[in-house]
């Protein structure tokens, strides 16, 4: 079953016009993820075809109930501008909520729901998580003074070396012996 979700790609929950009464008045979609479906990502594609006073908002379940109690809510995510999309880690009932805003027209929304279980998430994520930054600027500055050090033993290596040889002309340095292997056998102190 998994398996056919991940090839099978998106499952379209809706994908049609609603039409929404005036007066803040609302319709929803309500759908359950379950835990062996996480992470799932939550597309919503909604074109207002009439009306113009229109904002799409994710809920979950108790949100849901505190909105038709009357009660204070919060969102998940809240869009207006036509399209919402919202990756859930946590098993539960949502609900997709479509709002009409306006006093007096009604609302007509071509609306289009799906699921996503593939975990390629059409809403990745833009800004890295506190733990992540920490860790970059750590590895970053490794990085640097690693190559820094490197650097500085290669350039003193040559200014040792261009020492010795400025303090010989040319043709003393082709006077002096090269360096002999010990013999076998013997063995150097250092």
């Amino acid at each position: 079953m998994i398996l056919a979700l991940l090839i099978l790609g998106p499952v379209v929950l809706r994908n049609d016009t609603a039409t929404i009464p005036p007066h803040h008045r609302w319709r929803y979609d309500r759908f359950e993820i379950t835990a062996k479906h996480l992470p799932v990502d939550v597309d919503c594609e909604f074109r207002v075809l009439k009306g113009d006073k229109v904002r799409v908002e994710l809920l979950t379940q108790e949100n849901l109930d505190g909105l038709r109690q009357g009660h204070r809510y919060e969102a998940i995510r809240r869009s207006t501008d036509g399209e919402l999309h919202q990756e859930i880690g946590v098993a539960g009932t949502y609900a997709l909520v479509v709002w009409n805003e306006d006093e007096v027209r009604p609302a007509q929304v071509a609306l289009r729901l799906a699921l996503d279980f593939s975990g390629k998430s059409l809403n990745p994520p833009r800004t890295l998580s506190q733990e992540r930054k920490l860790t970059v600027i750590f590895l970053s500055v490794i990085g640097f003074l690693s190559v820094l050090g490197l650097s500085a033993r290669q350039l003193l290596r040559a200014m040792k070396f261009r020492a010795v040889t400025s303090l010989h002309t040319p043709n003393e340095l082709e006077s002096i012996p090269p360096i002999q292997d010990p013999e076998p056998g013997c063995r150097q102190d250092s």
